[in-house]
This record gives C-alpha cells, structure tokens and sequence, in this order.
C-alpha cells in the first residue's frame, strides 16, 4: 500500500507532465525515505549506492507542502544515513527547477546542462562531497 502511494506520488509530481508512462522501478541497494503529515506522504528521497557514491533521486515533495523544509529534512537524513554507510559523495541529475534547491544543500554543478536521454528534459549533474 505504502509503495503504491510513494509511486502515484513520484509520478504525479515528476512524469505526469512529461506524458511518461507509469513505472515502478524500486531502488536498488540503496534507501528511499518519506515524509508523512496527518497520515498522508508528502515527499519522498532515494539514492542508490554506485561504488562509493550515492545517485539522489526521485525528490519530490507535494505542491501545498513546498517550502516548509521538507525536502531539505529528506535531504539532510540521505546524507547522514549515506555517510553512516561509508559514502563519499552524492550527485544528482538536477532538472532546471531544482537546481537552487540542491545549491542551497551545497550542491555544485559539475556539468553544463544536458538533455536527459531519456525524459528528453533539462538536466544538470550537480555533486556533494560528504
């Protein structure tokens, strides 16, 4: 149940728009967190572990939730947690809307922006050490 929730909201907010199709791709070695209010999932983080680094992906947080330190909560505990797990670095293929908030959590762009293969939208590999 928790799952099927987690994924209509990814999709909603990140592929709905985008006319994707439905996928349920569950991350692999690696740690997804959510964030609940009143009983209701309100945002949601993974990474997945690649050697010594940690891909973030799927940050989303619902609309009427944004702004209130959510994600950045998320965010800071894949970081601790990522670090527990002997880490190094986490990066992220930031769409153009979500390059300030990486920034603000000290992400630095590492790449010019690119079109992702296969969303076909904007992106930037941005990077943290930890």
């Amino acid at each position: 149940q928790e799952w099927a929730e987690i994924f209509e909201m990814r999709f909603d907010l990140l592929h709905r728009y985008l006319g994707r199709p439905k996928e349920k791709k569950k991350t692999k070695n690696g740690l997804c967190l959510i964030a609940v209010e009143r009983k209701e999932i309100v945002s949601t983080g993974c990474f997945e572990i690649e050697r010594k680094l940690g891909h973030v992906r799927y940050v989303a947080v619902k609309r009427n939730f944004r702004h209130k330190g959510i994600g950045s909560r998320i965010m800071k505990e894949l970081e601790r947690v990522a670090r527990e797990k002997g880490l190094n670095k986490l990066y992220v293929n930031s769409r153009r809307p979500a390059k300030k908030f990486f920034r603000q959590l000290d992400f630095r762009p590492v790449s010019e922006e690119f079109k992702h293969r296969t969303l076909g939208t904007v992106h930037i590999r941005m990077e943290k050490p930890l």
